[in-house]
Formats: structure tokens, sequence, C-alpha cells
């Protein structure tokens, strides 16, 4: 029965973690199997809640974006928005009261989460050479990522290198290291085709980071030197990317750009302009925010105030998830959002828990240039994996890897 039933888990989570890779709808519907099979298992064992206290802040979380749904004019969005974000009420019980019946361990749902990641990478890759063949040319950025937006993509992708890495660096067996090295090399492939600037940050510094921090520890010198030079060469390739110059040219030039908004329509200008809008509008409601609802209506009224036109066009949210749950719900959403990372993130330096470590940089660095938190492809994703992580921290480093 145990079999049976541990057969059927590592099945839900698999088809969880290709819906993540999927898009929204997969997502969902992979999402509502792995609640279901969880509330099996918990009503099918005894039931045991767990204190902890990062799972807590995370409905604290999500019980701020609710409070904030009263005082929104605009109930509507604010209705959608507490739909997108349940995962931060859904995930963190679930983790509570289910701590022990899990069967997988952190590292068995680590490798489910790499194959996943590697069987739509390969699929993807496949794609772009068919079309270099048919066209001349090969896909990139949205044409690459047809399914899901390019910078939730390569954010997941990071997110497998990294296991494969912590993997790569548990390991004896050759077998394994060669299989984790290809699957590193494929998901740096797809990254380079989906152009994504978090990714430019975040897939050397995250790597770099890994190598020193854990392998130091170790005394592995040669590893080490391996992992500075893939960082190395993995900046080496992005400053040569023609999109990642231009941005960085946008950044360098961005009170030129504040001045002359109606000029500027690439997605690095856009970004800092919907920055500058987002401050002005956390200025004159600093305390509480507008509330989740108004966050959208508020940002316009600013856009066109300051004659961002193509901002109003597009109707682009804050683009940096910090500033944008600070505007929905103040000071008090914002100053919990980062001591979600923060307090976690000391705690997995004492106990040398490099993945979770890993993982919140990642995260951190993503929610820098994107309001991810205003879908359901970046909800689920990192309400999953904080509550999955944070719960398993403790005893992350008396497992085995093969």
């Amino acid at each position: 029965m145990n079999f049976i039933l541990k057969y059927i888990e590592h099945v839900f989570a698999l088809v969880f973690f290709f819906g993540i890779f999927l898009g929204d709808k997969a997502l969902v519907l992979s999402l509502v199997l792995l609640i279901i099979l969880t509330i099996f298992k918990v009503f099918s064992n005894k039931i045991s809640f767990t204190i902890n206290y990062y799972l807590k802040s995370l409905i604290i979380l999500y019980l701020i974006h609710f409070i904030s749904f009263f005082y929104s004019n605009n109930k509507a969005n604010a209705s959608f928005d507490l739909e997108v974000k349940l995962s931060l009420l859904i995930f963190p019980i679930v983790f509570l009261f289910s701590r022990n019946t899990f069967l997988f361990s952190r590292n068995t749902l680590i490798k489910l989460f790499i194959f996943a990641g590697f069987v739509i990478s390969f699929i993807h890759i496949c794609l772009s050479f068919i079309n270099y063949f048919n066209t001349g040319g090969f896909l990139y950025y949205t044409l690459f990522s047809f399914l899901l937006h390019p910078s939730y993509y390569s954010m997941y992708l990071d997110l497998s290198i990294f296991f494969s890495i912590f993997l790569i660096s548990k390991s004896h067996n050759i077998k394994a290291i060669i299989v984790y090295s290809v699957i590193i090399i494929f998901a740096l492939i797809n990254i380079y085709f989906l152009d994504s600037k978090a990714s430019y940050i975040s897939t050397p510094l995250i790597i770099f980071y890994f190598g020193v921090s854990y392998f130091y520890k170790k005394n592995k010198i040669s590893t080490i030197i391996a992992l500075i030079i893939l960082s190395i060469g993995s900046l080496s390739i992005i400053l040569q990317n023609p999109r990642f110059q231009e941005s960085y040219s946008k950044i360098t030039s961005y009170k030129k750009i504040i001045k002359s908004p109606e000029l500027e329509n690439s997605s690095t200008s856009l970004r800092i302009l919907a920055w500058n809008a987002t401050i002005e509008v956390i200025k004159e409601n600093a305390i509480f925010g507008v509330g989740a609802g108004d966050v959208k209506d508020e940002l316009i009224k600013k856009y066109e105030e300051l004659n961002y036109v193509y901002l109003v066009k597009y109707k682009l949210n804050s683009h940096n998830q910090f500033l944008e749950t600070w505007l929905g719900q103040g000071l008090v959403g914002f100053i919990l959002l980062l001591l979600l990372f923060i307090v976690p993130f000391i705690s997995a330096v004492k106990n040398g828990d490099i993945v979770l470590q890993s993982f919140l940089i990642l995260v951190f660095i993503n929610f820098l240039f994107e309001s991810m938190l205003n879908t359901q492809a970046g909800t689920i994703f990192f309400a999953f994996f904080y509550s999955f992580l944070v719960s398993t921290s403790e005893k992350q480093s008396a497992e085995k890897v093969l």
C-alpha cells in the first residue's frame, strides 16, 4: 500500500512540476491534483501541527492582502488579486499540517523538478533548431518560450541548475554527475535563448555564490575553480548579448529617460519609468498603501500624469514585487515581504542549507525585475518551493544523494 501511495505521490508531484513549466492553465490543474492528494494524505495519517514561523509569515502576508481588500475601491481587481495569491495561504497550511506525511524526501522532489525541467528544455531546443533549419533563424525570447513568459521560465531553469549543482556536489556516482552536467548545459542553452534580464544577474551570481559558499567549506579547491570559470563564462556570454548591452545603456541614462518618457519604449526604459511612477504613488500612500484592488488604477493615473504614454498604452504593473507590495499593502506588507527573505536566509546560512540560500537569492533577484506575485506562474512557484524548502531545512543535511 505504501509503495502504491508513494508511486502515486511521485506521479502527482511530477505532473505538478510539468504544470509549472507549461503555464497557468496546466499549472492550476496540476495544483488541484496535488492539493487533493495532500488532503488525502493528511487525513489518512495522524494530523500533527508543526510550529514554523516562516510558513506562518507567508500566511500573514496573504492576510495583509485580504485586509487591503476592504479599503480598495476596485473590489473586482481586489478579488482577482486574492484569487491569484491564494497559494500563499494554501501551501503554508498544507506544510504546517502535513510536514511528515509526504513520502518523498527533499532530494527526491528536487530530482523530479530537474527531470521535468530537462524534458521541457529539450523540447524547446529541438523546436528552436527546427525553426533554424526551416527559416535560418533561432527562436528567442517569447517566440522561444511561447507557453510561459521568459522571465518565469528562466527562473525555473535557474533553480534546476542550482539543484543539479547541489546534487553533483553530494554525489560520488560518475554517471549521475555526467547526467546532471548535461542537464545544466541544456538549461544554460535555454536561458541564452530566453534572453531574460533577471537571469543576466541571477545565473552567474548564484553559480558563483554556490561554489564559494559550499565547496569552500569542503576544501575542494578544484571544484571552486571550475565553478568560478563556469560563472565567468556565463557572465562573458551575457555581456556580449545585445539586449544586455542595451539594458545597461538605458539604466545608466535613467535621468534622460525620465525627462523624455514619450521617446522611450524599450522594455528596460519602461521598467525604469514604472519604478519611478510606483515610487511617486508610494510617497502619497506610504503607510497603508492603496489596497490590493487599486494598484493598477493608481499606477495608470500616475502614468497619465507623468505623460508615460507607453505605460498607459500597455497598462504595465510596477515590474518590481517589493515596490508593488508596498504600493498595495503599505509599509507593513513591504517589511514582511523583505523579512520573508532575510530571516530564513540568515537561518539557512547558519544551518549550511545552500539549497534554501540559492532559492531565496534567485527569487529575490527576480522580484526586483518583475511583479511575480501578480501571476499564478510566479505565486504558485514561490509559495510551493518556499514552503517546502523552509519546512525541510532542518533535516536537509541528513539526506543521501545518489
